[in-house]
């Protein structure tokens, strides 16, 4: 697999190139051979029969070649209330001391968790293959609580091709669909962390 296309939101191509987490993922594409994974049947309506390449294959193949290079997934651990202020503060402290801090301000606490694929000095690398909704909701929210906590100074987001995508089961977002939607936001309105998107075929 290669890199075909990139959009840069904030000097991510910059941040990314410098910290050396590009040329990783650059390495964990170029290990991942499409025609040496499984295919299966499609049952998807109107694609009955034709052979799709699954995207769980496909992350676990990604997977496989970057925890070989050292990156690890991550997952934070957290509990939630139903008020907004009293979530601001509790986030900002260690997770056993969150479910006493809710409880204090008389609220029911709820533990929660964010899973990311790989995090590690201070980058934040997620291989997205998941609904269309998903690269939006890493880049705009996921990766800003991430800084907000101070555990991300840049973000790679990784999304295939159209032309991938139409070979994939169950439909993932496509570097084309997310590229239009960045393209149409008010500047304001873009993530603030550097975040590189890069489409894969």
């Amino acid at each position: 697999m290669r890199i075909k296309k990139h959009l840069s939101l904030s000097s991510g191509l910059e941040t990314a190139t410098e910290n050396g987490s590009l040329s990783v993922v650059k390495d964990a594409l170029r290990l991942v051979d499409l025609d040496r994974l499984e295919k299966k049947v499609s049952r998807e309506k109107g694609r009955e029969g034709r052979l799709l390449w699954s995207p769980i294959q496909i992350n676990k193949a990604f997977e496989e070649r970057m925890d070989a290079a050292g990156w690890q997934e991550y997952t934070d651990n957290y509990f939630v209330c139903e008020d907004f202020d009293v979530n601001r503060a509790a986030a900002l402290l260690p997770y056993h001391e969150q479910k006493a801090f809710i409880r204090a301000a008389r609220l029911k606490p709820y533990r929660s968790n964010t899973q990311s694929d790989f995090l590690r000095d201070g980058m934040v690398i997620e291989m997205q293959l998941g609904k269309y909704t998903f690269p939006f909701y890493d880049i705009m929210i996921k990766n800003s609580i991430l800084r907000r906590m101070g555990l991300v100074q840049c973000a790679i987001e990784i999304v295939p091709m159209k032309d991938l995508q139409a070979q994939m089961s169950s439909g993932p977002a496509y570097f084309e669909h997310v590229s239009d939607k960045f393209s149409k936001m008010h500047p304001d309105d873009l993530p603030r962390l550097p975040t590189l998107i890069l489409g894969i075929c």
